[in-house]
């Protein structure tokens, strides 16, 4: 008999003595000279990504390169390990870093300089459904439109605005990882055994970030970030021996707002008059005007 493994996902990770104080204190120091930029942070600070560059986090930079060499002897890598950006995030309560990939990176990491005993966990979420996606929609949004009587003629005004739902079409696997996160949400949202909803929206609703990359650089070329989402049809398709098409989950998603930032990463930090830079997308189940 033989064993294979493919595809697996290897993590290391190592405890260093390094003065977390004096990085915290110098970052702390950086956050007010500097607003940073706009990534995936969510109510948090961002900062540039020459972190590896400044005299003050050289020994971090150094535990990283020792660690780095002892996993290139481990995998057998046969190129130096090269660090390309590094960066730091203070997140205030209730921020996060919301869910993102590294692209034309072998390695990403993370180290903690300071985290509260009640502050939440480190995520990592399998990137390969993402690889899996199929298709989206982009979003639509509609105005109603106001007559107002205006001596013999009308004028109209933009009265409600309306967001269409989205459609997004994944591919499943052998294992029916997609079909199993998509059942989980739709158990969030009902009760199928004792035909019960949950009340409030914050305990089924989701907020979900859809990216374009630009194919050369871990910029995003477009990015939608939607507030308030839930599934309103779930399409699990056929099963069908006679036919080579991979079976796919259709989801058509209700949201309550969207924001839309275009242009790379860089072009948005600095495009001048940009009204999505310092908006904050509102918390999950709780309604926000656009």
């Amino acid at each position: 008999m033989i064993k294979e493994q493919f595809f697996p996902t290897t993590i290391y990770g190592k405890d260093v003595k390094l003065d977390n104080q004096l990085f915290a204190n110098e970052i702390i120091e950086w956050s007010k000279r500097d607003p940073g930029v706009k990534k995936t942070n969510r109510n948090g600070w961002h900062s540039t990504t020459e972190m590896h560059k400044m005299p003050v986090y050289k020994p971090l930079v150094n535990e990283l390169f020792i660690m780095m060499n002892d996993i290139w002897k481990e995998e057998w890598l046969d190129r130096e390990p090269v660090l390309g950006n590094m960066w730091a995030n203070i997140n205030p309560p209730g921020g996060y870093n919301a869910p993102h990939i590294h692209p034309n990176s072998l390695f990403s990491g993370v180290y903690y300089i300071k985290a509260p005993k009640e502050s939440g966990s480190l995520v990592c979420n399998d990137p390969r459904p993402g690889v899996q996606l199929l298709n989206v929609t982009r979003p639509k949004v509609n105005y109603e439109e106001v007559p107002i009587d205006s001596y013999n003629s009308k004028v109209y005004v933009q009265g409600k605005h309306t967001w269409d739902p989205i459609t997004v079409v994944i591919r499943d696997d052998i294992s029916n990882s997609v079909a199993r996160i998509v059942g989980a949400q739709n158990s969030r949202q009902l009760n199928h055994f004792e035909q019960t909803a949950p009340m409030a929206g914050e305990d089924y609703k989701f907020n979900m970030q859809v990216e374009a990359l630009d194919g050369s650089s871990a910029d995003a070329s477009e990015i939608w970030f939607l507030e308030g989402c839930f599934i309103t049809n779930t399409d699990y398709s056929d099963a069908d021996y006679a036919t080579n098409e991979p079976v796919t989950v259709s989801l058509t998603i209700r949201y309550d707002n969207a924001l839309h930032e275009v242009g790379t990463s860089s072009q948005v930090e600095t495009e001048a008059g940009n009204p999505f830079t310092n908006v904050t997308p509102p918390t999950a189940g709780k309604n926000a005007p656009a």
